[in-house]
């Protein structure tokens, strides 16, 4: 694959942008009271209010930020951040504990689920540090202040490293006999909420330059790099025990190659506003983008498989839209870095599966899930899709290309 063909896939990446994205999010990020109720089904069709995500809340903040910053439409995107902060700010915030509640009735009163986890406050550390680093907004960013140091009394695990992911609305520890609203109980420490906290910690260091923030940016480095790594296997485990035992219920228990790419180009920018120089944690990324590509990618029609065993082709053939918007970054990246010409080759495939097949072009947006016989299931937006991964995503692949396309 030649480097014209490369540069080349720019135009692509707009279009998938300007054309298959943001014209199905700008109604939903219209909404005059900054909440956005996402309630879509498979064909984007909206059953009306619902409760309103954390997550998902937090989600679209950064992502009308980025786009304001990134010159794309910036009064509409800008606007939008403001109205969706703001409701996340008044709405969303635990006044008498602190942290932010996991869910919000549809009518923004009350909190539907009180309990904090780590995974959402991580998101809106991220929405707010985006949000006071693009339009200068001082509650904002108090406020991310507030919420570090909440992560820090409350959540930081001082002897084993990490956090503790799960709490009560009062920010008790969520019980080991039950489970939170990801799915897992209060003991357990994974992969995933701690990426994510990584990557909101990047942003809250640049944005204040807190000591103590790039001290747990290095241990969260350190987590990734090293602690969370299978070692003799080269690949991820995502759940753990509180003293980071990994759970591995079988040896050939399935990795995602989702957070196999996600991983891969994030920490590297978490490195680099860490301090630590490229050499030291390039192999990894290299690695990790290496296997995805080489036991997940479909040869024969493009695209990501969500996952697989240790060693060998995947077993779970099922495409979800996120881990392609992950995997276009992840290999764009590392061919940047490296000039291997197998993940110029896994980009192209996987940019060409998304044109064709993950993209609806019926009702715009992508497609949630497709599975080996091409049956689209999922909704096209709830509280877990978003526009997040696809324009994160494309966002970065369209910096990666033409570097003065970003801030």
């Amino acid at each position: 694959m030649s480097a014209d063909e490369i540069a080349a896939s720019l135009g692509r990446i707009d279009r998938l942008l300007q054309e298959t994205v943001l014209p199905f999010w700008y109604p939903v990020l219209a909404a005059p009271d900054g909440a956005f109720s996402l309630n879509h089904d498979a064909t984007g069709r909206w059953f009306g209010p619902r409760a309103i995500s954390l997550v998902a809340q937090s989600r679209l903040v950064w992502v009308a930020a980025r786009l304001a910053a990134s010159g794309i439409d910036p009064a509409f995107f800008g606007a939008a951040a403001e109205r969706g902060a703001r409701y996340l700010l008044d709405r969303m915030w635990d006044d008498r504990h602190g942290g932010f509640f996991w869910r919000v009735g549809a009518d923004g009163t009350a909190p539907e689920r009180s309990d904090k986890h780590v995974y959402g406050q991580a998101f809106a550390l991220l929405a707010l540090c985006e949000r006071a680093a693009t339009a200068g907004d001082g509650e904002a960013a108090a406020r991310a202040r507030a919420l570090f140091g909440l992560l820090e009394s409350r959540a930081h695990d001082d002897r084993n490293g990490g956090y503790v992911e799960w709490f009560g609305r009062d920010w008790t520890p969520g019980p080991a006999d039950a489970h939170g609203p990801t799915g897992r109980p209060g003991t357990i420490k994974t992969l995933n909420t701690h990426m994510h906290v990584m990557d909101a910690l990047r942003a809250y260091g640049t944005l204040t330059g807190d000591t103590l923030a790039r001290t747990r940016l290095i241990e969260l480095l350190m987590i990734a790099v090293t602690t969370i790594q299978r070692k003799g296997r080269g690949v991820p485990t995502d759940p753990h025990r509180a003293d980071w035992l990994p759970i591995v219920p079988a040896d050939d228990s399935p990795v995602s190659f989702g957070h196999m790419v996600e991983l891969a180009w994030m920490v590297p920018r978490a490195a680099a506003a860490a301090g630590i120089p490229a050499p030291l944690i390039d192999d990894l990324a290299r690695h990790l983008t290496r296997h995805a590509a080489r036991f997940g990618l479909d040869p024969d029609k493009g695209g990501l498989f969500d996952d697989g065993p240790l060693h060998g082709p995947s077993i779970r053939r099922t495409k979800t839209w996120w881990t392609q918007a992950e995997a276009l970054v992840a290999f764009l990246e590392r061919w940047q870095a490296t000039g291997d010409p197998g993940l110029s080759a896994a980009y192209l495939k996987t940019l060409s599966w998304i044109e064709d097949r993950q993209v609806d072009r019926a009702h715009g947006e992508w497609h949630n899930r497709i599975g080996p016989d091409g049956v689209v299931t999922g909704f096209k937006a709830d509280g877990w899709k978003c526009a997040y991964h696809q324009v994160r995503g494309l966002l970065v692949c369209r910096e990666l290309l033409h570097p003065a396309a970003g801030r």
